[in-house]
């Protein structure tokens, strides 16, 4: 009877492994860095058009992810693939999403897309038109 118990502990933790419990697929951990153009009007360079324009995505290797995007920071966690991911925001400016109905309500996943040449396409469904390319820095550039 024990060597049963065993098999199936060994079956379950083959499993886990096999189902992706070891983190995300390779390619996806980083910083990337893009910019917003159509966000501020293009002959706005001062500092706070830049700031209005970057967006950052900081992908952890627990699935976990930082965003900033025209100012605001938000965080939450991905699904990822090879090559397609979704991010869902649980927390908007260091808050939980669910304490503002209106932000809840209109809470769906930030979809990442792999592209060729090593970048992202980062696209918001909630009305932010057309995709934002990511590319990813180096430790020194973040």
């Amino acid at each position: 009877m024990m060597a049963f118990g065993l098999r199936v502990a060994g079956a379950l933790a083959l499993a886990l492994v096999l189902a992706g419990c070891g983190g995300i697929p390779a390619g996806w951990e980083g910083t990337w860095v893009g910019e917003r153009r159509d966000l501020v009007t293009p002959e706005k360079n001062d500092d706070i058009a830049r700031s209005l324009r970057a967006v950052r995505i900081i992908i952890h290797a627990d699935g976990g992810f930082e965003k900033i995007e025209a100012g605001i920071s938000s965080a939450g966690k991905g699904r990822f693939a090879a090559d397609l991911a979704y991010l869902r925001e649980t927390t908007r400016l260091g808050r939980p999403i669910e304490e503002d109905a209106n932000i809840a309500r209109e809470a769906l996943d930030l979809v990442l897309e792999k592209k060729p040449d090593g970048t992202l396409d980062y696209r918001d469904p909630r009305g932010m038109e057309g995709a934002v390319s990511l590319r990813r820095v180096a430790a020194e550039e973040r």
